[in-house]
């Protein structure tokens, strides 16, 4: 159904008028702390892969005649991720000691997203707002090969490093996982302009399709499934030589109407968001899995700080998370606070 999705909107794209604004974007995004720091624990790795291409007037937009009229641009794409979640005490086989902490988790996923950018944000008239919906599928558990992959990925990163031992296998897999169980999750967020200020240079934003300014923004999401359900708020301060659109890792060169402009940005964000949580099949069990399962904080404190890079079709972006504890209590060894790194490569097409 994804796939049939997506390639109907590529139909659709072949027929839409030639503007600045039709152009598709395959990224590619691994996360890891050893971007963020030195321990396997909690959140440890992932990576997505999304596709996305223009979409056709009346879909997310058609939501309301006001938002159709609008919409500066819309796009339907194709995601596939894998997310890869560990105890403190990685060499560990005793359940009565493994039982204070987290379980080993793999969540294996695809979905479909929708995109809609559109001008005047609620807060702000001259601002822009960002609409995502996102419906994924996926499992937990060992038919997802997450073990096999965490252990070749270390195996990987042992040759490159040339270390005998670190980072080491982690030993608690078989013993101590999420069992399999298929999940769905419906995901939806919200940015919206509350602050701009631009230097203004008109040669400058021709010659390179980019301006410098500072942005502000209002976060809002939610999550709803039998995966999740929880929901946040925060906001997201950017800053830098940026385009006249700019949400989250990707750029959106508006002003573009002369083709010889060669699009580039170079700007830094900082966001924050608080969330609460009312299940996480992570933590909580799915339905009809045993317990007992470890004690969770219901409410999360979130800080991200990165920066995006864009030169022509080419765009590069890191964020560093830090994460409150998901735990109640501190499991034997473990970290407090949690850290990790985001890099994100995307290219861009016409």
């Amino acid at each position: 159904m994804p796939g049939l999705l997506l390639l109907t909107a590529l139909a659709v794209a072949s027929d839409l008028p030639d503007t600045p604004y039709d152009r598709g974007r395959f990224s590619i995004s691994v996360a890891n702390d050893d971007f963020g720091s030195d321990v396997d624990e909690a959140f440890t790795s992932g990576v997505e892969v999304i596709v996305r291409v223009p979409a056709e007037r009346h879909s997310l937009s058609g939501l309301s005649p006001e938002l159709d009229r609008r919409r500066v641009r819309e796009w339907w794409g194709l995601v596939l991720g894998q997310e890869i979640y560990t105890p403190a005490l990685l060499q560990v086989t005793d359940l009565d000691i493994l039982r204070n902490d987290r379980r080993y988790a793999g969540w294996l996923y695809l979905g479909i997203q929708g995109e809609l950018i559109y001008e005047g944000s609620p807060f702000l008239a001259e601002g822009y707002a960002h609409l995502e919906a996102r419906l994924i599928t996926g499992s937990t558990g060992p038919r997802t090969g997450t073990q096999s992959l965490q252990r070749y990925w270390h195996a990987f990163l042992r040759d490159i490093l040339n270390r005998q031992r670190l980072p080491e296998d982690p030993k608690g897999w078989g013993v101590y996982q999420v069992p399999n169980h298929w999940g769905v999750s419906l995901e939806v967020s919200h940015e919206a302009e509350i602050f701009r200020a631009t230097l203004e240079d008109r040669g400058l934003f021709k010659a390179i399709g980019s301006q410098l300014g500072v942005r502000m923004a209002s976060l809002a999401e939610a999550r709803v499934g039998n995966m999740w359900i929880d929901g946040g708020v925060g906001a997201t301060l950017r800053a830098g030589l940026m385009p006249e659109v700019v949400f989250d890792e990707f750029s959106l060169p508006a002003g573009l109407a002369d083709t010889s402009a060669l699009p580039v940005a170079a700007y830094g964000f900082v966001v924050g968001r608080l969330s609460a949580s009312a299940y996480n099949a992570l933590l909580d069990g799915p339905p009809g899995a045993e317990g007992p399962w470890p004690e969770r904080n219901p409410t999360l404190a979130r800080l991200e700080a990165g920066f995006v890079l864009r030169f022509a079709a080419v765009e590069f972006s890191f964020r560093h998370v830090t994460l409150s504890p998901d735990l109640a209590a501190r499991p034997p060894g473990g970290v407090w606070i949690q850290n990790w790194g985001d890099i994100t490569l995307s290219f861009l097409f016409y």
